[in-house]
């Protein structure tokens, strides 16, 4: 009985020493930006920590899960593909948590590939039906 108790208790109390921070990023038409990464770092002074990251899903929604009490000196940082990265310092997140991304497009370099195609190379280890 006491260590179901004990056991249920330990499970409340953890669940309540976290935070979840729900949002949307999104591009200046206000369309969801897929697969951004959203990572949360604790500064002090010069020094940057990590603490955690998410990403975005399909339609810009992403949900991430902070220590409680960690907001304070917290820089968010977020990046996806073809858009400028933005930070912010988490002082200036208001619920639901909106973060809209500029276009910044990417001009990838050219691929050459100089290696020769290897010979087709026929085996008479298949199966026909």
């Amino acid at each position: 009985m006491n260590y179901a108790f004990y056991s249920i208790l330990f499970l409340l109390v953890a669940a309540g020493s976290t935070l979840a921070q729900t949002g949307k990023v999104q591009d200046e038409q206000g369309q969801g930006v897929p697969s951004a990464v959203i990572s949360v770092h604790a500064f002090q002074g010069m020094d940057t920590t990590y603490l955690t990251y998410t990403k975005s899903n399909a339609h810009g929604q992403f949900t991430i899960v902070l220590p409680a009490g960690s907001l304070k000196n917290v820089l968010i940082r977020v990046h996806a593909m073809s858009y400028a990265p933005t930070q912010l310092p988490a002082g200036q997140w208001v619920a639901p948590h909106t973060i809209t991304l500029k276009s910044r497009p990417v001009q990838l370099g050219e691929v050459v590939i100089t290696r020769p195609r290897p010979p087709v190379q026929i085996r008479g280890d298949t199966a026909g039906i």
